[in-house]
């Protein structure tokens, strides 16, 4: 066998776009006309989002909420979202909705999110986050997605090769996915909660802990194909299996993501690349480029 590179440690740095502490939103339900959800709803979907986050960063990261009262006779800007893009937030729309509450008084500088909840779809999107800016039409089940954007996470996808046209939504533990339970390794890791990674290059057997319990070990293993980065993670729940990823640009631009290629409950495979094991201490590798 080729000489390889030896096994290096290293550990998770805070990104720029690390989410920890208390993220202070202000919610902005907002009307032309039609009912919009109630307060009672709007508080009760923020106290899931603060929960899942509280789980899902090991106590790193909270959401704290206010929410203003309902802006009536709220009229869309025709521009609808002219200007947006990730730094500037949802454009003409946003500008116009924070401009509202801050005419009900609310200082916009003391918050780091804003969530905009209409009756329907606005300029035809049920759904967007970028920026601070979230945008909920129609359906408030969407909070913790689309606060995932505004911290600069792209969807989780999934295919059936490390080169294979990717399902947009197809991640299935990933809440940026098909709405899975949690995120996923690598998410995890650009939010700056991962206490470690483990960059290895042999086969063998190696300790990581789970994805989805606090750790102050190894919870993700990477490994360098010449299919791209993979990234491997075990987690309990909803029911004990292992994962596979690859992160990748997509064919044709757009924002580097995690894409699910495999996974199961004792082991996973991608064809051609790596085999992974559940083993008593952990995950066993084996390279399937190198033979």
């Amino acid at each position: 066998m080729t000489a390889i590179a030896s096994v290096a440690w290293f550990l998770v740095a805070a990104s720029a776009n690390a989410t920890v502490g208390n993220v202070r939103v202000l919610v902005v339900p907002l009307t032309w006309g039609p009912p919009v959800p109630s307060e009672q709803e709007l508080r009760a979907a923020v106290a899931d989002a603060d929960a899942f986050y509280a789980k899902a960063s090991f106590g790193r990261a909270s959401i704290d909420a206010a929410i203003t009262p309902v802006v009536t006779g709220f009229v869309v800007p025709p521009s609808c979202f002219a200007g947006a893009d990730e730094d500037a937030g949802l454009g003409a729309v946003a500008r116009s909705a924070r401009a509202a509450a801050g005419r009900l008084g609310y200082d916009l500088a003391s918050y780091d999110r804003f969530v905009y909840v209409f009756p329907d779809r606005v300029c035809g999107s049920g759904g967007l986050g970028s920026g601070r800016d979230v945008l909920l039409g129609g359906d408030i089940g969407g909070l913790v997605h689309e606060l995932g954007h505004t911290f600069r996470l792209p969807h989780a996808s999934s295919a059936r090769c490390a080169s294979c046209t990717l399902r947009e939504y197809g991640d299935p533990d990933s809440v940026m996915g098909r709405g899975g339970p949690d995120f996923n390794a690598w998410e995890k890791a650009q939010l700056g909660w991962l206490s470690a990674t483990r960059r290895i290059s042999t086969n063998g057997s190696y300790g990581v802990d789970p994805v989805d319990r606090a750790s102050t070990g190894v919870q993700a293993l990477i490994v360098r194909t010449r299919a791209g980065t993979l990234w491997v993670e075990h987690r309990l729940s909803p029911a004990p299996h292992v994962s596979i990823r690859v992160v990748k640009r997509p064919r044709g631009g757009g924002a580097v993501r995690s894409v699910y290629l495999a996974g199961g409950r004792a082991t996973a495979t991608v064809e051609g690349l790596l085999r992974v094991r559940k083993v008593a201490s952990g995950l066993a590798l084996t390279r399937l480029d190198r033979r």
